[in-house]
C-alpha cells in the first residue's frame, strides 16, 4: 500500500523520454532547439531531464547567463516528454516535444510562458486553470462552518458546497476535452493523471475507467516502447487492481447486519461482535500515513470521557501497524480505548468483514453487530451518540487541532 511530483496544485508527472540522440548536424528535420529566459536562476545550472521508467535522468545541462538565458539542442526521432529542473528534486516545467519544433520559455520556473510547441502551450493553460480552481476551492473550504446545526449554517455550507462542486465539474469538463481530444497524445497522460490535491485524483478511475482504457489502448497503438506509456500502463494496472476490490467489498449500510467478527487486541484479549457489552460499538479504521484520521484522535479521546460510561466501545484498526509499535503510541499517548493492529489490511479480515478499501472510515454498530451509522465524525457523530444514549456530553462541540502531532510514525 503506498503511502507517499511536483507541488500538490501541480499535475503529476508521469513523463518519459527514449534516449534522445544529440546534435550532429543543425539541418537535421527532428533538430529540437528550445529557448530558456527564467529571471528566477539567473546564472545557476539547468538540467534537461528524461525519466527513464524509475527515476529522472539528467540529459543535458546549461548554465545559465545573468538574464536567466540559455539554449538547449538535440535530436528527437518522435514525440517526447522532457522536464526541466534545477536542484533535480522538483520538476515544475514539463513540455511535450515534437520534432522539429523551435520553443521559448519565458517567465520564472513556477510562472512560465510557453511558445512554439503548441501541445506544451495548451497544457500549460489546463494547469494553470486547475492550480487556480484548487486554491479558490480552498477558500470556499475555509468559510464552510464549523457546525451545521442550524438551518442558517446549513443554508450557508450547501451554497459553498455547491460552488465547490461547480468549480471541481468545470475543470475536470476542460480536461476531459482535452483528453477526448488528444488520445494520440503524450501530453493526455498528464492530463488524466491530474490531481485536485494529495488524496484525491482529477479522474478518479472509479467514474473515468473507460476513459483511463481507452487513452491507454490509443497510445499503446503507436507508442508501445515508449516509458511514459508504459508507466500509464502499469499505473492502470495498479488501479483496476483496487477498482476490482472496491466492486467486490462487502457493501455495509446503515441499517444492515454485520457478519459476526472478531478483533485481537494489542493488549492480548479477543473481542467479539456480537458479544461484545456495549449499547453502541464504535468501530473506526485508521492509519498513520493518514492525517485526516490521526487528526481525529482527538474527537475520540473526548468522546470517549463523554460516553464510555454511558455504554459506548470504541475499537480502532490501524492499518499498517504491527502490535509493538502500535501498542507503545497507545501507551505513551493515554488511548484509552480498545486498538487492533493489522501489518497487512488488504488481508485483513477485519477490512474484509467491513468492506474497507479507503481510509478513513468508521462503522457505528450496536450489541448486535447492527449498523447505526457509517462514516460520521465530529459533531454529526456527538449528535448521533447523544441521540442514542441520551445523554449530554461535557463538550458541545468535538473539533481536531490539525496543528498539533499526537502521533509519530513507529513502523
Amino acid at each position: 500500500m503506498s503511502k507517499k511530483g511536483i507541488r500538490t496544485a501541480c499535475l503529476s508527472f508521469f513523463g518519459a523520454v527514449i534516449a534522445l540522440g544529440f546534435v550532429s548536424c543543425s539541418s537535421s528535420p527532428n533538430l529540437v532547439r528550445i529557448k530558456v529566459q527564467l529571471n528566477d536562476i539567473s546564472q545557476q545550472w539547468l538540467y534537461l531531464c528524461q525519466w527513464d521508467g524509475a527515476r529522472n535522468i539528467v540529459i543535458d545541462s546549461v548554465m545559465t547567463n545573468s538574464r536567466g538565458k540559455a539554449k538547449f539542442k538535440y535530436i528527437a526521432q518522435s514525440p517526447e516528454v522532457i522536464a526541466f529542473t534545477k536542484d533535480k528534486t522538483a520538476f515544475p516545467i514539463a513540455m511535450f516535444i515534437k520534432p522539429g519544433e523551435n520553443v521559448e520559455v519565458t517567465g520564472s520556473l513556477n510562472n512560465y510562458t510557453i511558445t512554439g510547441s503548441k501541445e506544451s502551450a495548451e497544457v500549460k493553460i489546463l494547469q494553470d486553470k486547475l492550480n487556480l480552481a484548487i486554491g479558490d476551492i480552498g477558500k470556499l473550504k475555509y468559510q464552510l462552518p464549523d457546525s451545521i446545526n442550524s438551518p442558517s449554517a446549513d443554508s450557508i455550507a450547501r451554497i459553498i458546497n455547491s460552488k465547490i462542486d461547480s468549480l471541481y465539474i468545470n475543470v475536470q469538463n476542460q480536461g476531459e476535452t482535452y483528453i477526448k481530444s488528444n488520445l494520440f497524445s503524450l501530453s493526455s497522460v498528464f492530463v488524466m493523471s491530474s490531481k485536485l490535491d494529495a488524496k484525491n485524483d482529477l479522474f478518479p478511475y472509479a467514474t473515468h475507467r473507460d476513459l483511463y482504457m481507452k487513452l491507454d489502448s490509443c497510445l499503446s497503438l503507436v507508442y508501445p516502447d515508449k516509458p511514459v506509456v508504459k508507466s500509464f500502463k502499469e499505473y492502470i494496472y495498479s488501479k483496476e487492481k483496487l477498482y476490482a476490490i472496491e466492486r467486490n467489498a462487502v457493501c455495509v449500510k446503515d441499517g444492515s447486519t454485520i457478519m459476526p467478527v472478531s478483533f485481537n487486541l494489542v493488549d492480548g484479549r479477543m473481542v467479539t461482535i456480537p458479544g461484545l457489552w456495549a449499547k453502541l460499538i464504535l468501530i473506526d479504521f485508521w492509519a498513520d500515513w493518514c492525517g485526516e484520521c490521526k487528526n481525529r484522535l482527538y474527537d475520540y479521546k473526548q468522546i470517549n470521557i463523554d460516553f464510555s460510561k454511558k455504554g459506548l466501545v470504541i475499537i480502532q484498526i490501524a492499518a499498517d501497524f504491527n502490535a509493538d509499535s502500535l501498542s507503545k503510541i497507545v501507551t505513551r499517548d493515554s488511548l484509552s480505548w480498545m486498538h487492533v493492529a493489522e501489518i497487512d489490511p488488504y488481508n485483513s479480515t477485519a477490512f474484509k468483514s467491513f468492506g474497507v478499501v479507503k481510509l478513513p472510515a468508521n462503522f457505528l454498530v450496536d450489541r448486535w453487530g447492527k449498523v447505526v451509522a457509517t462514516n460520521v465524525y465530529g459533531d454529526s457523530l456527538v449528535a448521533k451518540l447523544n441521540s442514542i444514549l441520551d445523554v449530554k456530553p461535557s463538550r458541545n462541540k468535538v473539533v481536531a487541532d490539525s496543528t498539533r502531532n499526537l502521533l509519530h510514525t513507529s513502523n
